[in-house]
């Protein structure tokens, strides 16, 4: 990947920055090879660990392209839609935390499922994020286990 873009960051506030993350992350899920964009919204030295229930409730990549690998190629791979929406941002400088839910389907059945990430941010780009989701979901969509329902679809 190349040299992250401060641009986005320069004047940015973290929300934005953060908005402007979950726009691209949604666009490389979607897309079939378009994680540039995306990449550009993280520090060159990333971080992300997910935390999840299930079998795998741990595991912590680091730089760009094993977080790129992680957390949106495999997405692609496993779901047959997938979109993160951030719900609230509670902005406490360079610490960040996101509520949101996942929602979207594999195999066909739909899904809507919480999480919370922590981000922490250096020079407007993101520098670690701490992944929590309360279901297997984010576990299902990197490791093919079943998708559970928590909360009634979106209307």
């Amino acid at each position: 990947m190349g040299e992250n873009r401060a641009a986005s960051a320069v004047g940015a506030t973290n929300q934005e920055v953060l908005i402007e993350f979950y726009g691209e992350f949604n666009t490389a899920v979607t897309s079939l090879d378009d994680d540039d964009e995306l990449a550009e919204t993280f520090h060159r030295n990333i971080s992300w660990e997910t935390v999840t229930a299930g079998d795998r409730t741990e595991a912590t990549y680091t730089g760009i392209d094993a977080v790129i690998e992680q957390i949106v190629s495999s997405v692609r791979e496993t779901t047959d839609h997938l979109q993160a929406l951030p719900e609230r941002v509670i902005d406490a400088g360079e610490t960040v935390v996101v509520e949101g839910a996942y929602v979207g389907t594999i195999d066909e059945t739909s899904f809507d499922t919480p999480f919370v990430h922590i981000f922490e941010l250096e020079e407007g780009l993101i520098h670690h994020c701490r992944a929590y989701a309360e279901s297997p979901i984010e576990g299902a969509t990197l490791v093919h286990a079943d998708a559970v329902d928590q909360r009634p679809p979106r209307n």
